[in-house]
């Protein structure tokens, strides 16, 4: 990699004020609007999911985080949000930490094409923490579709995507940080994090989708989330169920998953679906909402 694209991202302290900060920002809105764009997003079904939420709980769980939308704006008083990808957790833990040294290593890295796939071809165990975060950051904002997709050897490999591509302003880094600051961050698998939640705490379970009929892309990371591990999940939600502890999962509409939870309450909704590019497949999927108390 040349020394200007190394400069740009791990010399992320010391930017050129003639450097223009808001060459590649995009709209955000400070405390709504996430940092990540990520493959699932509930995005078109917050609202929906808002009104599903329950009035009144203790801690708030999400083992599945993703992009966190649901979290931004319950704002909990006390969370636990956990995700198997150790590098999405690890840039959480940064945006928590440092939320303005990470957006100014961001902002700091030219938005061409060329850098992309440089810095794409970084390995992140060569950078220091902020320089780590900085680097799935900015794949993430200028991929194709926030998809995270990895080979067989854990390397991103997603093409770089078109449009209006950009970082979300340093106020939306800011306000998602304050949001963290109550938070407990792991990267470890799910059950362990639905185990420790209590009578009256909220779990939001969002697991990635398992079509048996298609090929494993990889769009989480490849295996991140099996046929077993629905199985297990609903074996786990139901512990969860009978110490009290109240539970929302929105899936796609699975009568498998529905018939193992044959008394859990069901929500059914429509939503379009823009992960594909081609544009003419980009249907309109059904979901469901699956809650062990009334919706």
């Amino acid at each position: 990699m040349n020394s200007a694209v190394q400069k740009n991202i791990e010399i992320w302290d010391s930017v050129s004020p003639e450097f223009s900060l808001e060459s590649h920002e995009v709209a955000g809105i400070p405390g709504k609007s996430p940092i990540f764009r990520w493959a699932g997003s509930k995005k078109k079904l917050l609202s929906a999911l808002q009104i599903a939420a329950p009035d009144e709980f203790g801690k708030y769980y999400e083992p599945f985080f993703g992009s966190g939308i649901l979290f931004l704006h319950l704002k909990p008083k006390g969370s636990v949000i956990s995700d198997i990808n150790p590098h999405l957790m690890q840039a959480y833990e940064v945006i928590r930490d440092n939320p303005e040294l990470l957006w100014r290593a961001v902002k700091n890295i030219p938005s061409d094409d060329e850098v992309y796939y440089q810095i794409r071809g970084i390995n992140h165990n060569d950078l220091d923490p902020i320089s780590r975060a900085a680097r799935f950051v900015y794949l993430n904002r200028f991929c194709f579709n926030g998809v995270y997709r990895t080979n067989q050897q854990g390397g991103f490999n997603v093409s770089r995507g078109k449009g209006n591509l950009g970082i979300p302003c340093k106020e939306v880094f800011l306000s998602f940080s304050e949001r963290l600051k109550g938070s407990e961050i792991y990267n470890v698998d799910f059950e362990k994090i639905i185990n420790k939640a209590k009578k009256n705490d909220f779990v939001y379970l969002d697991p990635p989708y398992i079509d048996l009929t298609k090929r494993d892309r990889g769009e989480y990371g490849l295996g991140s989330f099996r046929f077993s591990d629905l199985e297990r999940l609903v074996s786990c939600v139901n512990r969860a169920s009978d110490r009290g502890v109240k539970i929302l999962i929105s899936y796609f509409d699975c009568p498998h998953l529905m018939s193992m939870l044959p008394k859990w309450y069901i929500e059914r909704l429509t939503v379009r679906r823009n992960i594909s590019s081609n544009t003419s497949a980009r249907n309109k999927a059904n979901e469901v909402f699956l809650s062990n108390y009334i919706l």
